[in-house]
């Protein structure tokens, strides 16, 4: 019986496809979805479906004798806190309490502490502040960071990160940098940007550069879920992983940018070699996006990544629904096995609305009428690129920047790849009926002509 709703699945997403030329796009490996009786853990290799949460971290600290920062909070006085903490031999609780708070320095993480942010707390960030707010494991930290948490005082609301009053979009500024860690959990927070530089999380190996062993120090065994961003720029979003493994992002939503960006291009990373520093065993849960440029971006860049399952995702008027790129440096990257892309999947654009983020790059994927009626340089830019992003309509929804064409994938070793996808509980809404529900490559200047 599974058997047959299988075919019938395939032949009924066949016939829906457009008849039109320009819109006999390629369709991916199509899965039945894996039942749910079933239990796996995040090295299995077969499995599409999302492990429990207590598989990736289930740490604890004493809660005995937390320490409550008293006002004026400053980073200074975090990071004191955090310091004696991490000296208790079973940790313990950090709370920062209610109110606005204005942080001039980064804070480091440590083993075995967890941190309380009041759901009524807003951590603001002063104008000559760069970097991230938050470190964990990262500027050639000599072991492992451990069992780490910060998450809300209530499961319901979240804590407010906010620095969209910094006056240049160009600073770097970004809520937690992740690097050598194992064990760890954020959650809850609600990051308000202003189009600034990187990915409110970025998290990638704690590595020097021609130093090709530390790059071997990455993330692993985490969580991040119930973690918003608003108004990201095109080239970043809410979370950048560059590699780690064992890792679970769920509940994760974004306003402008890509909500998940899986992508690493550091030069030492790029140089450490092929499998090392790689993503491995990522699952992904509930991801959204508006607005944006992509609810989901897979960039292999220079790598052999390993095994990443996207479940649950939706996007509405980003550029691009989900995104896979074609992976390229010293030596071409690609993923192995086959990215899994499945679940409840919707992608929606307006009909009117000019409020995707686009590049000049994906620009010949709109069909001839667009271009004609808007040039690129007609449409409005972003504020930190200066023109080389702009806000337009979404473009297709999946754009497989990894095949050639419909009837030639291309080679792993010049960067190309496939994905497995499930169109099971599908919606794809608002688009042109000639535009290919999967875009490649070959499909470039040609849409709906």
């Amino acid at each position: 019986m599974n058997n047959l709703k299988y075919f019938l699945v395939v032949f009924v997403m066949f016939t829906l496809l457009p008849s039109k030329s320009c819109s006999k796009t390629m369709v991916v490996d199509v899965k039945p979805t894996l039942s749910k009786k079933e239990k796996f853990t995040p090295s299995d290799s077969t499995s599409n479906d999302i492990p429990e949460e207590s598989t990736f971290f289930n740490g604890n600290v004493s809660m005995d004798n937390p320490i409550t920062i008293s006002t004026p909070i400053t980073g200074s006085k975090i990071q004191n806190a955090i310091d004696v903490l991490n000296n208790r031999p079973e940790g313990g609780v950090l709370k920062i309490p209610k109110g606005t708070h204005t942080l001039n320095q980064s804070i480091s993480l440590k083993s075995n502490v967890h941190i309380e942010i009041n759901k009524e707390a807003v951590i603001k960030v002063a104008q000559s502040f760069r970097g991230a707010i938050f470190t964990i494991g990262t500027n050639n930290y000599p072991s492992a960071v451990k069992n780490v948490k910060i998450y809300s005082s209530d499961i319901n609301k979240r804590y407010q990160i906010n620095y969209s009053e910094i006056d240049s979009p160009n600073k770097a500024i970004y809520f937690v940098s992740i690097g050598y860690a194992n064990g760890f959990e954020i959650n809850g927070a609600e990051i308000l940007d202003n189009e600034t530089m990187f990915s409110a999380f970025r998290i990638g190996p704690n590595g020097t550069r021609r130093n090709t062993t530390s790059f071997n120090r990455i993330s692993e065994n985490g969580i991040i879920k119930n973690c918003h961003i608003q108004n990201a720029d095109y080239g970043y979003g809410l979370i950048q992983l560059a590699g780690g493994k064992n890792l679970l992002l769920k509940d994760i939503s974004g306003h402008g940018g890509v909500t998940l960006r899986l992508e690493g291009s550091a030069k030492g990373l790029v140089e450490a070699g092929f499998k090392i520093g790689i993503q491995e065993n990522i699952y992904a849960q509930n991801v959204s996006c508006t607005n944006g440029n992509a609810v989901l971006m897979l960039s292999p860049h220079a790598k052999e990544h390993g095994k990443v399952v996207v479940r649950d995702i939706t996007a509405i008027n980003c550029g691009i629904g989900i995104r896979i790129d074609k992976g390229f440096g010293p030596k071409n990257g690609y993923y192995s096995p086959k990215p899994y892309i499945g679940g409840k999947i919707k992608i929606q654009a307006s009909d009117v609305d000019f409020v995707a983020q686009i590049k000049k790059k994906h620009y010949k994927y709109y069909p001839k009428d667009f271009r004609e009626k808007h040039p690129y340089q007609s449409l409005a830019p972003l504020k930190r690129t200066k023109g080389d992003a702009r806000y337009g309509k979404a473009i297709t929804p999946i754009f497989h920047g990894a095949r050639l064409t419909n009837n030639n994938l291309g080679r792993n070793d010049e960067g190309y790849y496939d994905f497995v996808y499930d169109p099971s509980m599908e919606e794809i809404i608002g688009f042109p009926s000639c535009i290919p529900k999967i875009t490649n490559r070959g499909n470039a200047n040609k849409v709906c002509n």
